[in-house]
């Protein structure tokens, strides 16, 4: 069965409890359509995401990062893969279509021949005709302010609210043994500060 982690910071929220209408609906959707929401810049070392992805900054992939292997269909934003900012790196799109607001510079391979959209222009496209210099619409702006928003909203949450469990660690907890979670429950990470390093943490198990 489904698990799911929610882990909020400045970067990524969670779930709308008093947000403006609009911005609930851009967070409730964003919940339930990506895998992924980071509302700054990402600079994954290199690694995989299983699905969908929303990077608001630039999305700067270190080493190989491989995107949707389990097919995930395209969001409301309009792609499987959004990036606010530019797309840098080396990239294996598995499958979806992508959309990003600025360049294009990653070496970037199309393998599930999905759509490919830039505001600016690409180079090192694999398996696609790319669509450049295109009008791209991507409210960055509006979707961090719902989501930092929600954000304060988790710090007064307590274990068991709404069904949530809510858990007050620190880094060290990911890094020895897979935390465990019941099946069907969702969990929040309510986690302080303007960055989130996720290095050497231990997530298996988590869906």
């Amino acid at each position: 069965m489904r698990k799911n982690v929610i882990i909020s910071t400045l970067l990524i929220a969670g779930l709308s409890l008093t947000a403006s209408q609009a911005n609930a609906g851009t967070v409730t959707d964003l919940f339930g359509q990506y895998n992924g929401i980071i509302l700054n810049n990402f600079t994954p070392g290199g690694s995989e995401v299983e699905g969908s992805l929303y990077v608001g900054g630039n999305f700067n992939a270190g080493n190989t990062t491989t995107i949707n292997p389990q097919a995930i269909p395209d969001g409301f934003l309009g792609g499987t893969l959004v990036v606010g900012g530019n797309l840098n790196g080396q990239i294996n799109m598995q499958s979806g279509s992508t959309l990003v607001g600025g360049d294009i510079t990653a070496t970037f391979n199309n393998n599930g021949n999905g759509s490919v959209t830039t505001g600016g222009t690409s180079v090192n496209i694999n398996n696609t005709t790319v669509n450049e210099n295109a009008v791209v619409s991507i409210d960055t702006t509006g979707i961090a302010a719902g989501f930092n928003t929600l954000s304060q909203d988790l710090v007064a949450l307590n274990d068991g609210d709404f069904g949530f469990n809510v858990l007050d660690v620190d880094s060290s907890y990911f890094t020895g043994q897979a935390p465990m979670y019941a099946a069907g429950t969702t969990t929040i990470i309510n986690v302080s500060g303007m960055s989130l390093d996720t290095a050497g943490w231990n997530l298996n198990g988590i869906y």
